[in-house]
């Protein structure tokens, strides 16, 4: 076998090890497969993620707005049970 045919044999030896030809087929692959996932991730995960935490502020907001209350108004309590003892 000659030295080129060795090298062709070689070389699809690799491809089925590898599972993608290397060269301009394979990068270019490669470059759009990341395209693509670079564009899921920026216009799909990052804006849904901004509206889960804009909606996990809605919905934690008027509960620490009601924490909030509750505390100052058994703050208020103790106070005028304070002024009630001493008057």
């Amino acid at each position: 076998m000659d030295d080129q045919g060795r090298k062709s044999i070689e070389r699809k030896a690799e491809v089925e090890r590898v599972g993608v030809s290397k060269g301009l087929g394979g990068d270019f692959f490669t470059v759009c497969s990341a395209l693509v996932w670079g564009g899921i991730f920026l216009f799909v995960v990052v804006p849904f993620a901004l509206f889960m935490l804009k909606a996990s502020v809605a919905i934690a907001a008027p509960i620490a707005i009601v924490a909030i209350a509750v505390v100052l108004v058994a703050i208020l309590g103790r106070v005028i049970n304070s002024l009630r003892k001493h008057w």
